[in-house]
């Protein structure tokens, strides 16, 4: 099938409606191609606001967010405390979500839940936390003219 020129921008299309002739939507490649012709930030680039590796809402109650405070030193907030350790941060999270479900189940006999469920919901947290890649924010750690230079870790 012969449809394109040589310029980039044809080329993707091309390539585009090749992937979706051949099969569906082209998924990842459509993903691929749209990330290089943006000429935007890679997803690992761009920074974290909200690192709660726990999911789960048991009774509609989130984990809440764990963001990052201007304190250098206390570099973690949740629910505006902050923190010195992601560790100490997600625990607090966890905590709190826990006290909300088990009101929210104390409160409510008819909730469909109970503050057992709550407490396993914590321990599934909590757990979470042990398994967590993201634990911290991406620091700027240098700039130029042309580039802003980030460290991760």
């Amino acid at each position: 099938m012969k449809c394109c020129t040589s310029l980039s921008s044809m080329t993707a299309l091309c390539l585009l409606v090749a992937g979706a002739v051949a099969g569906g939507s082209g998924g990842e490649f459509v993903d691929e191609i749209r990330r290089d012709f943006k000429m935007g930030l890679l997803p690992r680039q761009t920074l974290q606001d909200n690192i709660q590796p726990f999911s789960g809402k048991l009774g509609g109650f989130s984990a809440a967010s764990i963001t990052q405070s201007q304190d250098k030193k206390r570099p973690f907030t949740v629910e505006g405390d902050t923190f010195t350790d992601f560790k100490t941060a997600a625990n607090r999270a966890c905590d709190n979500q826990k006290n909300d479900c088990a009101d929210a189940a104390n409160k409510n006999k008819n909730a469909g839940f109970k503050v057992s469920d709550c407490d396993k919901q914590n321990n599934e947290c909590k757990e979470s936390i042990a398994s967590a890649t993201l634990t911290s924010f991406a620091v700027l750690t240098s700039s130029t003219a042309e580039f802003d230079i980030f460290c991760e870790s």
